[in-house]
C-alpha cells in the first residue's frame, strides 16, 4: 500500500495542485538584448488539466489533456490548430508524452485506475499500445535515442535518475532525490537533471556515454521546471516569470521577458521546439 501511495503522489499531486492549467504557444526570437516572445496563443482551451507539452517536431506539439474525467494525449498541429487525441485508455490516464527518436510513435506514462504505473509505446496512427519497460515505475522520461532512455523513476523516498538500455534490457541507478525536469542539452552529448539533495536545488549535467556528472549552476529558488534554448542558455519557470541564465557569462539569473507581458500565472512547464523558434508554456 505504501508503494502505491508514493507512486500516485508524484503525478496525481501535480494535477491536484494545478486543476485548470492551459498550454500557451509563443514564437521566440533572439534579439540584441535577449529574447522576444510574440504571438501568444492558448492552444489547449480546455477546462481542467492541460500540461506536459513536448514538441513532436517543429510542426506539432504533444500534451496531456483532460477528457471525460481522465487524461489522454493530444497532438496539436501548429499550422492548422487541429487537435487530435491519439489514444483512449479507459483503464487509466496518460502523461509525459514524448516522441520516440527515429520513429513516428510516442511514449507516455500510464497511471491505471488501480494505481499501477507503467511506461508504454503508442502507435501515432492507431493509438495501440505496448509496454516498453517492465517493473520500472517511470514518471518523467527523456529519450537520448530510441534504445537509450533516461528517466525520473519512483523510488522509495524520492524520484531517482535511471539509465535504461532497451537493447540490452538493463536499468542503472545514477542519482537519487532528483526533480522531474530532464532535458537534452543542445549541441552536446549531455542531458541535464535537477538535484534536490541540498537546500537550494542545483542543475547538473551528465554525459550520456561516460556518465560523468558535473554541476552547472544553482536554481533561482526551488522551482524545478527548466528548458535549454542553446547549449549555453537555460530558462527557468518561477511563478509568473521566465528567467534565463548563460552558463558561460552569468553569475545570477535574469528575467527573460517582462512578466506583465506574459500574463501567465503559476508557470510550471516550458519546452522549446527543435528549431528554437517556438516555446510552449504551461500556466494559469
Amino acid at each position: 500500500m505504501k508503494k502505491i501511495t508514493i507512486l500516485i503522489l508524484f503525478i496525481a499531486s501535480t494535477i491536484v495542485s494545478q486543476t485548470n492549467t492551459e498550454v500557451f504557444l509563443f514564437d521566440i526570437k533572439k534579439t540584441e538584448t535577449g529574447y522576444e516572445l510574440t504571438n501568444k496563443k492558448n492552444i489547449s482551451t480546455n477546462e481542467g488539466y492541460d500540461s506536459q507539452p513536448h514538441f513532436y517536431d517543429n510542426y506539432a506539439l504533444l500534451f496531456a489533456s483532460s477528457r471525460n474525467g481522465q487524461t489522454d494525449i493530444v497532438k496539436y498541429t501548429i499550422d492548422t490548430g487541429i487537435k487530435e487525441f491519439i489514444n483512449y485508455s479507459p483503464e487509466g490516464g496518460e502523461y509525459s508524452p514524448q516522441r520516440i527518436p527515429g520513429t513516428d510513435d510516442i511514449s507516455a506514462v500510464r497511471l491505471d485506475n488501480t494505481g499501477l504505473q507503467r511506461f508504454y509505446r503508442y502507435d501515432i496512427n492507431t493509438g495501440n499500445s505496448k509496454e516498453i519497460i517492465r517493473n520500472l515505475e517511470v514518471a518523467y522520461p527523456l529519450w537520448a535515442s530510441n534504445k537509450l532512455l533516461f528517466s525520473a523513476v519512483i523510488g522509495e523516498k524520492s524520484l531517482e535518475l535511471v539509465k535504461s538500455d532497451l537493447k540490452n534490457k538493463t536499468n542503472v541507478l545514477l542519482e537519487k532525490n532528483i526533480g522531474r525536469s530532464l532535458h537534452c542539452i543542445p549541441g552536446t552529448n549531455s542531458i541535464s537533471f535537477i538535484s534536490k539533495k541540498k537546500p537550494l536545488w542545483e542543475i547538473f549535467s551528465i554525459d550520456i556515454t561516460t556518465l560523468t556528472i558535473n554541476k552547472i549552476t544553482n536554481l533561482d529558488d526551488n522551482y524545478e521546471d527548466i528548458a535549454w534554448i542553446s547549449k549555453d542558455v537555460v530558462l527557468q519557470a518561477k511563478k509568473n516569470q521566465l528567467l534565463q541564465f548563460n552558463i558561460k557569462t552569468d553569475s545570477v539569473w535574469k528575467e527573460l521577458i517582462n512578466k506583465d507581458s506574459l500574463q501567465i500565472q503559476n508557470i510550471s512547464r516550458i519546452t522549446i521546439s527543435p528549431d528554437k523558434t517556438k516555446i510552449a508554456i504551461v500556466g494559469e
